[in-house]
């Protein structure tokens, strides 16, 4: 005879939170809190994100169940004792590790992130050809002593996907690839995402398509009439050519609903420059087109908010394989 077993109400919460339960813009808040004072009790920490108690406690209760943050009972002169949160680095540290080919060198670069984006920077390597072995090596060097490892989300559109896998096996963590044009585009379903890094740089992009990010890689490989590395971006008749082209090509492609343009070199008469020539190709079958100016620091901050939430699949994956994860999506939004 079986016995079904029952779920105590700390054991519910714990489920509902590791399978469901998503880090929200106020936890987000009281995680950023914790990291830079170390400690807050409930009352304090509502009242410095501006919440009430009662919201701040059921939040508090769900990082807590989620192992993001742990209590401690602090003793009190003449009351009951009370209770004190710290952040306890969700179970593991999301670790950000930065790939950049920098004429002959790589560039290895390994971080510890937040959820607003905020990186700490824990070790560096420079190699002039980068082993599997060698990158593990610096990874653990530089994570020496930080404690467990919840996520690693590689940054580098070749090195990246080359190696985040092998990242992910060796520290039995979760990881992942994170490129760019996902982090800066909206997850909406038929959105086309394109990052235009300027000079030397070839675009890359992809499509929101059922709830997951596809990629399409760097389009160097598309028909253009001169080469991404070696555009002159002051010759704006070519660069308008150049982006028509692109959009024409990707919407004869995948039909988008709309194409968001991301790259630090916009301006209005552009824009309106490209809009026309891409209606003026596709005779009215245009999609919407958005230009997002982004300047590098943005790129850099949404590049980490997408490490951190790479972290958020590790409990989905926790009891399945971990580690060699296809690269990050967005369908667990905060």
């Amino acid at each position: 005879m079986s016995h079904k077993k029952v779920l105590t109400r700390e054991e519910k919460i714990g489920y509902f939170v590791n399978y469901l339960y998503k880090v929200s813009k106020i936890g987000q808040e009281i995680i950023r809190i914790l990291q830079e004072q170390g400690s807050g009790s409930c009352s304090q920490l509502a009242a410095v994100v501006g919440v009430s108690r009662v919201t701040a406690h059921e939040e508090l209760r769900k990082l807590k169940a989620a192992g993001e943050v742990k209590v401690e009972r602090k003793e009190s002169r003449g009351g009951r004792p009370g209770q004190v949160y710290t952040y306890s680095g969700g179970q593991g540290q999301r670790l950000a590790v930065i790939l950049e080919r920098r004429a002959a060198v790589i560039c290895v670069e390994i971080e510890r992130v937040g959820p607003d984006g905020r990186e700490e920077l824990l070790g560096t390597g420079n190699y002039a050809a980068l082993e599997v072995q060698s990158l593990e090596g610096c990874v653990a060097e530089a994570v020496r002593g930080v404690g467990n490892i919840r996520s690693i989300g590689l940054i580098g559109e070749e090195e990246g996907l080359r190696y985040y896998q092998h990242v992910g096996k060796a520290f039995h963590c979760v990881s992942s690839f994170v490129g760019t044009a996902e982090s800066l585009t909206r997850e909406l379903e038929g959105v086309v995402g394109v990052y235009l890094g300027g000079e030397g740089k070839v675009p890359e992009g992809g499509i929101w398509h059922a709830g997951k990010w596809h990629r399409m890689g760097r389009l160097d490989w598309l028909p253009m009439p001169a080469n991404w590395q070696q555009l002159d971006y002051s010759d704006h008749t070519l660069v308008e050519e150049m982006v028509a082209r692109l959009v024409q090509i990707i919407s004869c492609v995948v039909s988008p609903r709309v194409v968001e343009l991301h790259a630090d070199f916009w301006s209005n008469k552009l824009s309106q420059r490209i809009r026309f020539n891409v209606q003026s190709k596709l005779q009215g079958a245009s999609p919407s087109l958005l230009f997002h100016a982004v300047d590098e620091a943005k790129v850099r901050r949404e590049l980490r908010k997408a490490v951190w939430r790479v972290g958020d699949s590790a409990v989905h994956h926790s009891k399945g394989k971990i580690g060699g994860n296809r690269p990050a999506s967005r369908s667990h939004k905060d």
